[in-house]
C-alpha cells in the first residue's frame, strides 16, 4: 500500500511538470467552449488560454456609495450641533441684524416690511422716513433695513429667504430687494459666510446659475464651480474642524436707527469707507459730473426701442431673473408683496431693470438710476462718497424711494 502511494505521489508530480512543460512550449491550444456543450471547439491563444479573471469592482463602488452617503448623513446631524454655521457666528453682521428684527416683527401686530441688500441698503434707507411717508391701504408698515456690506446674488436671494423664514407667520407683508449684479465666485468669496449655507441642495443650484450657455464661458464657469465645490467640502467636514474664534470686533449695532448706519463726514478717519471718502474728495466735482452723465444716458436708453444697445450683458441676466422669479412666487404664496428695487446702474444691472420691468410692471420693479426725477440726489455735498450718501442724502434718497413704493402700492391690497 506504501508503495502504490509513492507510486500515484510521483505520478502526479511528473504529470505536473510535464503540463508545465508543454504549457511553456505551446503556442495555441484547443479547448472546449463549455465542457457540457459538444458543438465544438474554439482556438484560443495561450495568453486568453491562462488570463485572470476580470475583478468585479461593482461592490466596492457600492461600498464607496455607502460610506459617502453615512459621511453625509453624520455631516448633516451633527454640524447644526456645533453651532458652527449660526449666523451669530459665520456671519455676525447679519446675525445681530436678525437678532435685533425679531422683537419688531413680534411687537403689537403691526405689518412689518423690510429692506435687503447690500451697504447701499446699510447706508440709504431711514426706516423713520418711509414709516411716515409710505402709505399701505389701511394704515402704516414698520419698516426695518436688512442691509449687509457687499451683498450681491445669489446670496442677495438666500438671505431674502432667510429672512422670511426667521419671522412670524404673515408678520411681513412688503419685501423690497436692492437688486445689482451677480458677484463672481473666486478665493476672495470663501470663508465660513459662503460655507454657512452650502449643502448639497445649494451647490447643485449655485452650479446650475452659472451660465454655461454662453459660448467662451467655460473656463469660467469651472473655476467658479471649484470654488462652490471646495466650499460644499468645507461645509460638509466642518465637523471636524475646531470651531471657528469669534471676530475680535464685533460689528456695532445699529438697532436704535433699525438697521440703517447713517455715515457721518465727521467720523470717517476712523470708518472703513476712509479710503473712498478721501479719494471722492480729491475730486469730487469730477466724479459726481461722471454719475450724472451715466444716469442721463440711462434716461436716454429708456427712449429707445432697444434700450440694452452696446451693453455687455452675456451670462449676466438669465440666472438674476430667474431668482428673482422664484422669489417672487415664494412671496406671492405667503402674501407679501415684493418690489425690486435698481439704485445703481452698475455691471448688467441695467439689461435686468428692463428685463424685469417688461415682466412685472410699476408694481414690482422701480429704479433710481436715472437723473430726470432725482437731480437732487447728484448733490456733491450730501454724498459721502462716489457710490453713497451722507445722512442727509439718505434722508432724501428714502423720501424719493417712499415715492415711488407708494406707486407701486397703489391699489394693492392690505
Amino acid at each position: 500500500m506504501e508503495q502504490g502511494r509513492l507510486r500515484g505521489k510521483r505520478s502526479r508530480l511528473f504529470f505536473g511538470r510535464w503540463c508545465r512543460n508543454l504549457r511553456g512550449r505551446i503556442d495555441v491550444t484547443q479547448v472546449m467552449q463549455d465542457a457540457g456543450d459538444s458543438r465544438g471547439w474554439e482556438v484560443m491563444d495561450k495568453a486568453q488560454l491562462y488570463r485572470k479573471a476580470p475583478r468585479n469592482r461593482v461592490p466596492y463602488l457600492l461600498l464607496m456609495l455607502a460610506a459617502t452617503g453615512v459621511f453625509c448623513i453624520l455631516s448633516a446631524a451633527v454640524t447644526p450641533l456645533t453651532g458652527r454655521y449660526d449666523a451669530e457666528v459665520a456671519f455676525p453682521e447679519w446675525g445681530m441684524k436678525l437678532a435685533d428684527l425679531r422683537p419688531w416683527a413680534r411687537a403689537d401686530g403691526m405689518p412689518v416690511a423690510v429692506v435687503v441688500g447690500s451697504s447701499d441698503v446699510l447706508h440709504h434707507v431711514v426706516p423713520e422716513v418711509l414709516d411716515a411717508e409710505v402709505d399701505r391701504k389701511g394704515g402704516k408698515y414698520r419698516w426695518y433695513n436688512m442691509g449687509v456690506q457687499e451683498t450681491s446674488p445669489p446670496e442677495l436671494f438666500g438671505l431674502a429667504y432667510e429672512l422670511l423664514e426667521e419671522m412670524p407667520d404673515g408678520a411681513c407683508k412688503l419685501l423690497v430687494v436692492d437688486v445689482l449684479p451677480t458677484a463672481e465666485v473666486g478665493p476672495e468669496m470663501g470663508g465660513l459666510r459662503l460655507e454657512r449655507t452650502m449643502d448639497m441642495a445649494e451647490l447643485i443650484k449655485r452650479v446650475r446659475l452659472l451660465p454655461w450657455e454662453e459660448p467662451g464661458w467655460e473656463a469660467r464657469n469651472r473655476e467658479a464651480a471649484a470654488q462652490l465645490l471646495r466650499a460644499w467640502w468645507n461645509h460638509g467636514t466642518g465637523f471636524l474642524r475646531a470651531m471657528p474664534g469669534m471676530p475680535a470686533q464685533k460689528p456695532h449695532s445699529t438697532a436704535a436707527g433699525r438697521g440703517w448706519d447713517a455715515l457721518d463726514e465727521a467720523d470717517f478717519a476712523a470708518g472703513r469707507l476712509r479710503a473712498s471718502r478721501e479719494a471722492f474728495l480729491a475730486s469730487a466735482q469730477e466724479a459726481m459730473a461722471h454719475n450724472v452723465m451715466i444716469a442721463k444716458d440711462f434716461d436716454l436708453r429708456r427712449t429707445l426701442e432697444d434700450p440694452m444697445v452696446n451693453w455687455d450683458c452675456a451670462g449676466k441676466v438669465r440666472s438674476i431673473l430667474d431668482q428673482m422669479q422664484d422669489l417672487k412666487q415664494h412671496c406671492d404664496q405667503e402674501g407679501i408683496h415684493v418690489v425690486f428695487l435698481f439704485q445703481k446702474l452698475w455691471d448688467a444691472n441695467g439689461c435686468v431693470y428692463f428685463e424685469a420691468r417688461e415682466r412685472w410692471g410699476d408694481a414690482h420693479v422701480v429704479e433710481m438710476m436715472g437723473y430726470a426725477g432725482n437731480e437732487d440726489l447728484f448733490q456733491v455735498d450730501e454724498a459721502y462718497d462716489d457710490d453713497h450718501f451722507s445722512m442727509d442724502g439718505a434722508v432724501r434718497f428714502s423720501q424719493r424711494l417712499s415715492g415711488l413704493l407708494n406707486v407701486a402700492l397703489k391699489g394693492q391690497e392690505p
